[in-house]
């Protein structure tokens, strides 16, 4: 990555074509691996979910379907939003197993 771009700049550069949801995805997860061990920002990581989500956005793209405002954007969320099957803890101790059984609303 070689600069920091607006969430418009990423998902009309995805759907232009010019780079892959799957290569902007990528690169942010590389960027997380190198930085979150001094930051400590980021309790749970979901990379693989994230690359299938991005290799969704690059089908559907490719097969010329609409898409939305953010495809191909990277997002992160904070750690008190329950998704279902995806360790959650509000940064607790006393949440530090906890997988949610369902999605917030």
């Amino acid at each position: 990555m070689t600069d920091v771009r607006s969430a418009r700049d990423i998902r009309d550069t995805v759907a232009s074509g010019a780079r892959s949801a799957a290569e902007v995805c990528g690169e942010y997860l590389e960027r997380i691996d190198a930085l979150n061990p001094h930051l400590n920002a980021f309790n749970t990581v979901c990379g693989e979910r994230a690359l299938e989500s991005a290799a969704e956005v690059d089908r559907r793209r490719a097969a010329g379907e609409p898409l939305g405002p953010l495809a191909g954007v990277p997002v992160a969320l904070k750690d008190n939003l329950c998704i279902r099957g995806v360790r959650t803890t509000a940064s607790s101790k006393i949440l530090d197993q906890f997988v949610p059984p369902y999605d917030a609303t």
